[in-house]
């Protein structure tokens, strides 16, 4: 991500809100807070994550979930087991959240032998930051098998948007790189999706990464 003055000013007062959030309790954490603080850790924000996986508000939960993710904190696995919401795309999230914390490997494997919970992983793959070779490995395979299932457009668009934030926040081998580049090349770029505009601009940017 570039990180222009008016990305650090907003940062900046971001960081304020959540300080202040901390103050009152810890609620309200949002989507849009995360990109200011993803890449990172930072420990004084956990409290933000634990109160909004406690929350019964699913724009919370999902704030929580998504950090959770970014950071890789193994030890808020069992709060996403809390939520008791009704929709079944906001379970199947929750699980891949769940399992991806509590066990990589699991999720690798679930990807690997075609299992539908692998979908809730492709919704939460852009939010990983400082991917190692487990998450390349995870990234990689689902591209292998959505790659080979008709009607999976959207689910390949999620993947090239998970790739550009993988590869904003890592730089793998180049091995890695070029097994990114044959799925890359396999990939339709008039493949019909829900947001073709932004699609284009990912795959632009995957493309650039890949140079």
């Amino acid at each position: 991500m570039i990180r222009t003055n008016e990305y650090e000013r907003i940062r900046e007062r971001t960081l304020e809100e959540l300080d202040a959030m901390l103050e009152s309790g810890g609620a309200g954490l949002a989507v849009w807070h995360l990109m200011y603080i993803q890449d990172k850790p930072e420990r004084k924000y956990y409290p933000l994550i634990e109160a909004s996986l406690r929350s019964k508000q699913i724009d919370q939960v999902i704030a929580g979930a998504y950090l959770a993710v970014s950071w890789k904190l193994k030890e808020f696995a069992p709060l996403l087991l809390l939520w008791d919401g009704k929709g079944e795309a906001d379970r199947s999230v929750m699980k891949a959240v769940h399992t991806y914390l509590s066990d990589r490997e699991k999720t690798l494997a679930e990807i690997k032998q075609g299992s539908p919970e692998m979908f809730g992983t492709v919704k939460i793959m852009h939010n990983i930051r400082n991917p190692d070779a487990l998450d390349w490995e995870i990234l990689l395979s689902s591209f292998d098998l959505l790659l080979g299932v008709e009607g999976s457009q959207n689910f390949l668009s999620d993947l090239v948007f998970a790739s550009v934030r993988m590869l904003e926040s890592g730089t793998p081998s180049p091995e890695i790189k070029k097994e990114l580049r044959k799925r890359l090349n396999r990939l339709d770029p008039d493949m019909p999706v829900d947001d073709s505009f932004l699609h284009e601009e990912l795959l632009k940017r995957f493309r650039a990464f890949l140079l």
